[in-house]
């Protein structure tokens, strides 16, 4: 309960230092009152025991805050300006009236800080000029040389309580935090209005004493979070994040206004990131430094580089991550597809496949599936590690945290319907992986410009996927041919573009970690700086005799109406056609026969010939398809007996 005289007190206590007229007096009060102000008792034999007795009944009023005997005397000698109408103390005055010796001016000062910390001071403007510190960043960056260059009075809740017109310390609308929401919520209230306040400074908006009153505004609102924070029993997910990567106060402020903008969809310039956090625009270009790869919130996974916002003015956005926004919202993302599909958002480039291909589902001479299965045992191994110990690889010179990354790119080329596609599926599902695929022809824009951002768009969130992800998604990268054709000497300003482009292809096939599958058809002008790029290359030759019979066999159901008189083995000997070509043929086979009747609803050997000479007259490539030997044997009849 609050003691009616303690303002009585505090005047008594502030006498009896003010009354001290020589250092010899002074002296031989310190003395007598111990080495210590705070930790041992105060023995005073040479003064009266009230003064003692006064001390002891005003720490009772301020328990919670564990003053010491310094910090009482400061806010007695405050409390005597008060009362007598004289304003506020400077930090000097108060270290010469306080301290026992000029060496105790490093401790008193510190003492004085820390009242301004509980919020029991508050610095004012002195005969020196504006001294406002407003926000305590400020304070603390300039440490003790700006703390003694300012005059300090009581803050406006201890002179309400000291005067009686308080009945407790506490402020009356400080209350603990209901839930998360509502503490997220003071959180955004403070970062918008420290980005207002930073806008304002930038524009000279405001005058001196303008921008003083707006730091004592973004200073209380922060000394409300934290008072919040300090009486809420229960931990929130953001005190988790700062804890666990050690992060700033900067730093926290940046995460804070990117979930904000997060939550709404929408990534950051890096200038507007350090346009929120910098007091001053010289103070910008040193903020930078918390947004580069090397930096503690990307290289931590908290924040990642935006492809979203090709029409913004800087092409260095960012945005939050998707797990770091969940686990801040307390909203649950726990499946790598709840991320992938966040991740790549509406993009109309990118199209997520989740392969079923078995491996009796892959027709390949045996020497070329052990190949493939080299390629997944060794990333699978993840040899990455021993390679580099071997120095056969060089370390990521990315700013990333200096691992070796383990990647598998694939280069598979061959004629259209040889299975390059299928053998991707089979890749991704050995591994247990999804697709994420596109083809190429959907990334280049008859506009200028959007072709690249188009190709950087997609490395960006595929950087971002294998970053984030636990087992991220195969890229196929589907009718690659564009981007491998050999680039020519520029003519034309579409040249240099297409040049351009090409170059920018190879550096994201260079940067690549992860497992990514180019397919390509054409081979006659390819470009052998895009053939360095491929840990392995497949040439995906036409299927012969042994293969086309088990293709064939494949594309058959069991569940289909065969005649008797059909012979795959005849047709797979006559027709030299590719997997695609045989998929073709049956399906169309099929539609003819389930417009049948009855009886007639059969696939007979008949049908299926005339598909494969339908298919080998209308072909667009004859050079590879063709008819081999004698026409195979077709019954007369149409019977299924």
């Amino acid at each position: 309960m609050v003691n009616e005289n303690l303002a009585n007190l505090l005047l008594e206590i502030a006498e009896s230092v003010e009354n001290v007229e020589n250092k010899d007096a002074h002296d031989l009060k310190w003395a007598a009152c111990g080495e210590s102000w705070g930790d041992k008792s105060w023995e005073d034999p040479g003064f009266a025991p009230k003064w003692n007795d006064s001390c002891d009944l005003v720490r009772n009023n301020f328990r919670r805050f564990g003053l010491s005997r310094e910090d009482i005397v400061i806010i007695a000698l405050l409390t005597s300006n008060l009362i007598k109408g004289l304003g506020g103390m400077s930090a000097t005055d108060l270290m010469e009236n306080v301290g026992k010796r000029p060496d105790d001016s490093i401790r008193i000062i510190d003492r004085i800080g820390r009242l301004v910390d509980l919020k029991l001071l508050e610095p004012e403007e002195g005969f020196m000029g504006s001294r406002r510190m407003g926000d305590p960043v400020l304070l603390k960056e300039g440490g003790r040389a700006k703390l003694i260059k300012c005059d300090f009075s009581l803050s406006e809740r201890l002179t309400k309580f000291i005067l009686g017109d308080a009945q407790d310390i506490e402020d009356d609308n400080i209350e603990p935090y209901a839930d998360n929401e509502d503490f997220l919520g003071d959180w955004f209230e403070y970062v918008f209005a420290r980005k207002e306040y930073n806008l304002s400074s930038d524009s000279s908006n405001y005058g001196s004493s303008g921008r003083n009153d707006e730091l004592c505004k973004l200073d209380r609102m922060r000394e409300k979070i934290e008072e919040r924070t300090r009486l809420t029993p229960a931990r929130f997910p953001f005190h988790e994040i700062v804890e666990e990567h050690k992060l700033d106060f900067c730093e926290q402020v940046a995460l804070i206004y990117l979930l904000h903008e997060g939550l709404g969809g929408s990534p950051c310039d890096i200038d507007e990131l350090t346009g929120v956090i910098a007091h001053g625009r010289i103070s910008k270009f040193k903020y930078r430094r918390y947004f580069r790869k090397d930096g503690k919130l990307y290289g931590k996974g908290l924040i990642g580089f935006s492809d979203r916002a090709v029409f913004r003015r800087s092409t260095d956005s960012m945005e939050i991550a998707p797990e770091v926004l969940s686990r801040l919202t307390e909203s649950e993302m726990k499946t790598d597809e709840e991320r992938i599909e966040s991740i790549i958002g509406k993009d109309e480039l990118l199209t997520v496949i989740k392969p079923e291909s078995k491996f009796e589902s892959l027709v390949l001479k045996g020497e070329l599936i052990e190949v493939i299965r080299g390629g997944i045992t060794q990333y699978l191994g993840n040899r990455t590690a021993t390679l580099s110990e071997w120095g056969v690889l060089k370390p990521v010179n990315d700013g990333s945290s200096g691992k070796f990354q383990n990647s598998l790119l694939m280069l598979f080329h061959g004629a259209p319907g040889t299975g390059k596609t299928h053998a991707a599926r089979f890749v991704a599902q050995q591994l247990g992986r999804d697709i994420v695929t596109t083809d190429i022809s959907r990334i280049l824009s008859c506009w200028v410009g959007e072709s690249q951002q188009n190709l950087q768009g997609l490395f960006k969130k595929m950087e971002r996927i294998n970053t984030e992800i636990a087992e991220p998604p195969v890229l196929l990268l589907n009718e690659a041919d564009q981007f491998f054709t050999r680039r020519g000497i520029a003519k034309s300003g579409v040249d240099r573009m297409y040049n351009q482009l090409q170059n920018l292809f190879l550096e994201a096939l260079e940067n690549y970690h992860g497992i990514l599958i180019a397919t390509t058809n054409l081979m006659e002008n390819f470009d052998e700086a895009f053939s360095r790029r491929f840990n392995i290359k497949i040439k995906f030759p036409f299927p012969e005799y042994p293969e086309r019979v088990k293709l064939w066999k494949l594309h058959l159901p069991q569940t289909l109406p065969l005649a008797k008189d059909v012979d795959i083995e005849k047709l797979a000997k006559y027709y030299r056609l590719t997997g695609g070509q045989i998929a073709l043929i049956i399906r169309n086979t099929a539609a003819m026969a389930a417009g049948r009747d009855g009886r007639k609803r059969y696939i007979f050997q008949a049908d299926l010939v005339k598909y494969c000479e339908l298919e080998l007259n209308t072909s667009f490539d004859n050079s590879t398809s063709k008819r081999i030997g004698f026409r195979p044997y077709v019954s007369k009849g149409r019977s299924n007996a």
